[in-house]
């Protein structure tokens, strides 16, 4: 599948964002919720986390903050288990 996209930077040329067509997103959300089935409680959450963000009750992370967390826990996690 071709995604057709921009990519949306900040004034120093660092993308921050994609911006995609409504249709392909519908497609892509369609593909991961067939993929990957969400119950009740979990769609519950996910529902509250997105009104809470839309309301501005709480602080959004950006994407590289996300991943920089995502790859310390990941390499915490291969030290404990003793990978290397």
């Amino acid at each position: 599948m071709t995604i057709r996209h921009q990519i949306l930077t900040d004034a120093e040329g660092k993308p921050v964002a994609a911006q995609i067509p409504w249709d392909d997103f519908e497609l892509i959300k369609a593909e991961l919720e067939r993929d990957l089935p969400l119950d009740e409680e979990a769609r519950s959450v996910l529902d509250r986390r997105h009104r809470e963000l839309e309301e501005d009750n709480v602080e959004g992370l950006d994407s590289q903050e996300i991943f920089r967390r995502v790859r310390e826990r990941l390499a915490r996690k291969r030290v404990g288990n003793g990978a290397r």
